[in-house]
């Protein structure tokens, strides 16, 4: 059995990384919110908690520069309705058995 965990991100662009460095020491930073995502994260675990970790930990290692970040703002247990499309879907189980490195489509 598979327990599936509605995940929402908000993601974010540094407009100043486009024209100048970018980093917030240097007042170059200007940081703008852009669209998000949902993730339906489905794990053998029944606890949230695990897939909202997953979702932060695998978005940490994308949002390691100063051009973008991608960061978790809700969770939901998912109840068996009608996903909207865009809805991005992973297995972690899966997603560890093809080796971690497979990448996981951003929501933007």
């Amino acid at each position: 059995m598979k327990y599936e965990t509605l995940v929402t991100t908000q993601y974010l662009e540094n407009y100043g990384g486009h024209s100048e460095n970018g980093k917030f020491s240097d007042g170059n930073a200007y940081w703008k919110f852009k669209g998000g995502g949902q993730y339906l994260v489905a794990t053998k675990s029944p606890q949230v908690a695990n897939a909202v970790a997953f979702m932060s930990a695998y978005l940490h290692d994308l949002n390691s520069n100063r051009f973008e970040k991608e960061l978790v703002t809700d969770w939901a247990t998912w109840k068996k309705v009608d996903l909207p499309e865009d809805v991005i879907r992973i297995d972690v189980e899966d997603y560890f058995a093809a080796g971690s490195d497979k990448p996981i489509q951003r929501a933007r």
